[in-house]
This record gives C-alpha cells, structure tokens and sequence, in this order.
C-alpha cells in the first residue's frame, strides 16, 4: 500500500480495503479467515517509541477493526516498512514477522514473504541487508535522531530513490527466486509482494504467485481450500 508516499490517498487506499473485505465477506460463501499483508503497508516506517505517526494509527485502527469480526491478520514487513518494535507486534499477538514463512494453509505448504530478499543474492547486498534491518543499527538510528528527522529522512530516501512502477529485474529475480523454492523444499506455493505487478505460474514443483500492488492498481490474491486467484479490487464495479 506505501501509505505515506501519497497522504492525499491515504484515506481511499484504507477505505477501499476496508470495502473490499467488507463486499468479500457479504459475497463469498466462504468464511474470511485471515488477512495477510505481505510488506510495505508503510512507504518509510520506523517506530519510535511513544511516537508513532498518524498514519500508522490509522492502520491500526483498520486492523483492530477486522479483528473484532473474527479475521486474523498478520503482517510480514518488506524493505520499506522493516523498522518495527513492539507496538503492532502487540496488536497482532506476535504474527509480525520479520523473515520469510513456511506455515501450512488449508492442504497446502505456503512460503510467505515481501520477497525483497530474492533481489540481493550478491553477497554485498545481503551484507547491507543485514546491517540496515540489525537491532543495533535500529536502536542507533532511534537514539541519535530525534523522531521528527528520523522519519522524515527515510520518506526523502523513498520518494527521492525509489520507483514505484514495476521493474522487469526485480519481477524476473522474484518468479526465479519462487520457482527455486518450489523445485528444492517441499513448498506447494509461494507468494511474494514487492515487485508491483501481479503474476502467477503454476510449474512442476507447485505455484508461484505475487500479489502486485494495491496502491497502483488494487490487486490481491484470494487463497480458498481449493485456489488461490489475482483479483483486482474496482469500486466502479461495487
């Protein structure tokens, strides 16, 4: 979603997702169990403590609200929004995380995961990676900066270094990356965010699957007992 990036939208994205589970719930003959968000709901997140900014209040009042009427969610972080404490840890009872899943859904093994981690396979990147997300340098950063610059300066680095339109490397490492999981562990299905444009591809070892971007183009996948389907979410057609 990368609330943030464009705060005149803030308010459609929330109210469209909070439509679309409402239409999906009214229509659907089956019961909406979870919501999954697959990192970067945030554009430039990082929690300080005590201080957190109105559009992550907002998001918590979207999720308190789909708790109340029996819907989990949980919330894997992606390269724009990894900063967190404990604030939505607490919300969630622990479903943030912070590194890819395995976890079992209805009859299938499902990978979850932003997926950025399939772009930096170089051993700098990784190395970079890792250093960024360490709880030392988190803890450094949210000392020395005082919360109004130390927001503001990953929105800079954001807006000024990062497209949101999608990018044929990145797609093409991301469905590589899913189709390697499949073909090596016993995964029937992986879903990755991050690249900003939704594909599906069903190969011997299982199906790959990435969800696209709500902000662009509301896009999302419906995983039931029996499929999982792209489907784009149209308030004309609601």
């Amino acid at each position: 979603m990368h609330l943030g990036r464009f705060p005149e939208q803030d308010d459609e994205i929330l109210c469209d997702l909070r439509s679309c589970i409402s239409e999906m719930r009214t229509l659907n003959s089956e019961t909406i169990r979870e919501v999954v968000f697959l990192g970067d709901v945030f554009d430039a997140f990082i929690e300080f403590t005590g201080n957190l900014p109105e559009i992550a209040l907002r998001f918590s009042t979207l999720i308190a609200d789909i708790q109340s009427i029996g819907i989990a969610v949980s919330y894997h972080v992606g390269n724009h929004d990894p900063w967190h404490k404990k604030f939505f840890d607490k919300q969630l009872d622990g479903r943030l995380y912070r590194k890819p899943r395995t976890r079992r859904i209805g009859k299938r093994m499902v990978y979850l995961s932003h997926g950025d981690e399939s772009e930096t396979r170089s051993i700098f990147g990784s190395l970079a990676r890792s250093i960024m997300r360490s709880d030392l340098s988190f803890t450094l950063y949210t000392a020395l900066l005082p919360n109004r610059f130390g927001q503001r300066l990953p929105q800079w680095v954001s807006r000024k270094f990062s497209g949101l339109g999608p990018d044929p490397t990145t797609i093409q490492a991301l469905h590589l990356s899913g189709l390697e999981i499949l073909d090596s562990t016993d995964v029937d299905l992986v879903i990755y965010g991050h690249a900003h444009q939704s594909t599906t591809d069903i190969s011997i070892g299982g199906q790959y699957v990435n969800t696209g971007s709500w902000l662009l183009n509301r896009s999302y996948a419906e995983l039931t007992n029996d499929s999982i389907q792209i489907k784009l979410y149209s308030v004309d057609t609601h």
